[in-house]
């Protein structure tokens, strides 16, 4: 057996157990009963974080908003004219 071989072999060892301790951890996760009060903390905590990103979308189409209106023209006609 080459040495290209034998290390390929041993990569392939450690990459097989792994995959196996993945899987068993992963089924022993799924097996954990939680409290329905930890459910509730993880909606609040997505809640916040979703809350940044919904003002910003707000903030953007105020703004986009503002600029399209009549409103808008009139100032920036105040503004360059200095009345």
């Amino acid at each position: 057996m080459t040495p290209g071989q034998m290390l390929l072999m041993g990569f392939s060892g450690l990459f097989t157990r792994l995959e196996n301790d993945f899987s068993d951890m992963l089924d022993a996760i799924s097996a954990v009963q939680l409290p329905d009060v930890w459910k509730k903390v993880d909606r609040v905590k997505e809640a916040g974080a979703i809350r940044v990103y919904i003002i910003r979308i707000l903030i953007f189409y105020l703004i986009f908003i503002f600029l399209q209106s009549d409103t808008h023209k009139h100032r920036s006609d105040f503004l360059h004219t200095g009345k």
